[in-house]
């Protein structure tokens, strides 16, 4: 569709254009009204000016070549975009909440962890091994999987030798000090790798 059609012109030659609607004064010829009050775009006998803001082919004003379905599928891809942005705005967020409600969990378990094994040193300062310090040690095992496995092995160790040290048997061996000393060496590093 060109300007001359818009405009309601028809091109006989290349030199002249006669108007095919009535011409209002200074020559711009008039459209018909598209809507009528009965509502038929067909049927209208009033007359207004045909100029690019009235017409009725579906061209946007002022954007040559844009058409209304146009602009709506751009409005449409950009609504779409924003839309897809927050989705994954939100999936980076909920990832990140994720990570960060993992590693509170963890630092949770760890200071659990080291804090019942500093209880199983102020037993063995106190006086040696107790059921008391069993049970304590066995509380520390269970938050094992947030450690290395370095750390989890020498744990079980350390589990171990106070399992076998608290049986009245290896109480009235003569290396029983020796044992409580080399213990107690064992778990203030194993307490120093469960800090790192």
């Amino acid at each position: 569709m060109n300007n001359l059609d818009v405009l309601g012109l028809t091109r006989d030659d290349k030199e002249s254009t006669r108007p095919t609607a009535p011409l209002r004064q200074g020559g711009v010829p008039y459209a018909p009204d598209p809507i009528e009050e009965n509502g038929s775009p067909w049927s209208s006998h009033r007359m207004y000016p045909a100029t690019p803001e009235t017409t009725c082919d579906g061209r946007m004003r002022g954007v040559p070549g844009l058409t209304m379905p146009d602009v709506a599928v751009i409005i449409a891809l950009v609504l779409s975009s924003g839309s897809l942005v927050v989705s994954i705005a939100s999936f980076v967020l909920a990832i990140s909440a994720k990570r960060q409600a993992k590693k509170a969990a963890t630092l949770g378990f760890r200071v659990e962890a080291i804090n019942h094994l500093r209880a199983v040193l102020s037993d063995i300062d106190r006086g040696g091994i107790t059921s008391r310090t069993v049970d304590t040690i066995h509380d520390a095992l269970r938050s094992e999987l947030v450690f290395s496995p370095e750390v989890r092995e020498r744990l079980h160790r350390a589990s171990a030798t106070i399992f076998r040290l608290n049986t009245p048997a290896a109480r009235g061996t003569t290396h029983y000090k020796q044992d409580i000393i080399g213990l107690r060496d064992d778990l203030q590093t194993l307490l120093t790798r469960m800090r790192q």
